[in-house]
């Protein structure tokens, strides 16, 4: 494992493990969509939408990505804006990636006028994004990054050898005896469970729910992951903006309340459909 812990770079080539963690990721959403998709009685009449779908929804969920990392860092790529498009010496954000491929995916249901709820394809497709964030975050234990602060090995000892080694490199130095807590490894343990609960749990069992709730789930769940889990990452890590404000906790804050939001009005149409239809079944008895 030694070549695999130390090692961003796939057998001492140019492809990096970063990048097929990602790609890996993306793949196994990709066929989880297709999954649930083929279940609904509209993939009849539409079977090639989730394919056309990922081709639109991928590439744009990283550019919003990289879009989102280049806000952090402003001044530096304004600086020398042609790094802006070096995408390959590393600088994406999840969060935005998340936005982006939203954005897209709206977008092409309405120009192309597809006559399918957009919440319900949000439902389908948006917490599958759980198990590919859990996957993609084993690149950064390639790179080396996304590390906490340093603390005694030996407080570390439920996790294996191989991973504890990585942490004692890359761009944090600790001293002898204490590693960074790989916060990579508890992100992708919490997104895993995320994708189990929101994916599998309760969309099998919350027979009830409206359209769209699932996908106010994945806000909320990841919302609060991200919000959790930022105050304990390595100043080196933190994405910055407006002088010393957290870009992932503002939008891990915004995540939560658009999460919130959405099922506030789900409820809310619910209950007035209910109303409308109690009072249509009223008048027809009368």
């Amino acid at each position: 494992m030694n070549f695999l812990a130390y090692s961003s770079y796939v057998f001492n080539t140019n492809i990096t493990w970063y990048s097929i963690f990602v790609l890996t990721g993306a793949i196994v959403a990709y066929l989880l969509c297709k999954y649930f998709y083929k279940k609904e009685e509209v993939s009849k009449q539409f079977p090639d939408l989730i394919d056309t779908l990922f081709l639109i929804v991928f590439p744009a969920g990283l550019l919003g990505a990289r879009i989102w990392y280049v806000f952090s860092e402003l001044d530096y790529y304004l600086a020398d804006p042609i790094k802006i498009l070096k995408v390959w010496e590393g600088g994406i954000a999840i969060q935005g990636g998340v936005m982006g491929g939203v954005l897209a995916g709206y977008l092409y249901l309405k120009i192309k006028k597809i006559p399918i709820s957009f919440f319900k394809m949000a439902d389908l497709i948006i917490p599958n994004i759980l198990i590919a964030q859990s996957i993609g975050r084993w690149g950064n234990f390639f790179n080396q990054e996304v590390y906490g602060g340093c603390v005694s090995r030996d407080s570390l000892s439920f996790i294996p050898d191989f991973i504890l080694n990585n942490m004692e490199g890359g761009k944090i130095y600790c001293r002898t005896g204490y590693v960074a807590q790989p916060l990579f490894l508890y992100e992708s343990i919490l997104t895993l469970l995320g994708f189990i609960l929101i994916s599998i749990v309760i969309r099998k069992f919350y027979t009830k729910r409206v359209n769209g709730e699932l996908c106010a789930f994945y806000f909320i769940y990841y919302g609060i992951v991200r919000i959790i889990m930022e105050p304990f990452r390595n100043e080196e890590f933190i994405m910055r903006v407006f002088g010393n404000i957290s870009l992932s906790i503002l939008t891990s804050a915004l995540f939560i309340i658009v999460g919130i939001s959405l099922v506030i009005y789900l409820e809310i149409t619910r209950f007035k459909k209910k109303k409308t239809n109690n009072e249509k079944e009223a008048i027809e008895n009368d």
